[in-house]
């Protein structure tokens, strides 16, 4: 059954520098069918960001403006790497700050079948 993951972003002062950083993560692992929400803070503007021949929701490289969203959709028939899990890294920036999101980890989406 599709489940629905999500990213959102707080402002948060680190080393005296306004930088966001990811609020909620429960997008980083998913499968065939679900859609995946990317949501811009209030405000500022984001760009996510896949490498090329890495992006398995199409997304490339996004804009999303203050306060908006993004959804995507992962199709049961998408083609994905050859194995399971299925990790696939990008990038968010941050436009008020100049700067990408602060995380525990490098974003990534972790197709697990």
């Amino acid at each position: 059954m599709s489940q629905p993951r999500s990213a959102e972003f707080e402002s948060e002062k680190i080393n005296g520098n306004d930088r966001y950083k990811i609020l909620a993560e429960d997008h980083k692992t998913g499968h065939r069918g679900d859609e995946f929400t990317w949501k811009a803070p209030s405000d500022s503007d984001i760009t996510i960001m896949f490498p090329p021949g890495r992006d398995p929701l199409g997304i490339g490289t996004w804009r999303i403006g203050q306060g908006g969203q993004l959804k995507k959709h992962l199709p049961q028939e998408a083609v994905l790497d050859w194995k399971y899990p299925c990790h696939y890294r990008y990038a968010i920036f941050c436009h008020r700050t100049n700067n990408f999101a602060v995380m525990n980890s490098d974003p990534e989406i972790i197709i697990v079948e």
